[in-house]
């Protein structure tokens, strides 16, 4: 809420700054292009993780990528 009463005046018509019916209209937009966006991004990484999960290689690469990734932070732990 305080991000649109903060970031939005900007883009309403300094006549209007008192009427309420801007901001509720910005303020919709931006909801339902947040929405759209993150729904899409969520069916999409959906289809991705379907993708991988199926690919018998890839749990074996994950395993052996997150494996060194701990080995460095051990290192790194023991150097510092």
């Amino acid at each position: 809420m305080i991000f649109f009463l903060t970031f939005l005046p900007q883009f309403i018509n300094p006549l209007e700054i008192e009427n309420p019916g801007p901001f509720f209209l910005l303020g919709f937009t931006f909801t339902l292009i947040g929405t759209v966006w993150y729904l899409g991004l969520s069916f999409f990484a959906s289809l991705f993780s379907q993708k991988l999960q199926s690919n018998p290689n890839f749990n074996v690469w994950l395993n052996k990528i997150s494996g060194f990734i701990f080995i460095l932070m051990a290192f790194s732990i023991i150097l510092s």
